[in-house]
């Protein structure tokens, strides 16, 4: 679950909405996630990481690890304009 407190007023923001979703469910089908990965505590669906993390008993921040297909798949995910300018929104002031 996520909660977008806000948008842009941008008359474009809906398209890009649903450009990302498109672009997720694209995704999906190309990961290599193990039956027993597809059921976790926050549901039944794939979730992925990617980036830094620091938390669940690490006593140092560490890159999260993915198997490489999920690692490139993130990446191409990561370099789509829809994430990007998400990904901008979220950490504006």
């Amino acid at each position: 679950m996520a909660i977008l407190a806000g948008r842009p007023a941008d008359d474009t923001w809906d398209a890009l909405s649903t450009e990302a979703a498109e672009a997720l469910e694209e995704a999906r089908q190309c990961c290599s996630v193990p039956a027993k990965d597809k059921r976790h505590r926050r549901g039944h669906f794939l979730a992925l990481n990617c980036g830094v993390s620091h938390g669940s008993g690490q006593v140092e921040p560490g890159n999260l690890q993915n198997n490489p297909r999920n690692t490139e798949v993130l990446a191409q995910l990561n370099q789509k304009p829809p994430f990007m300018r998400m990904s901008g929104f979220a950490t504006s002031k």
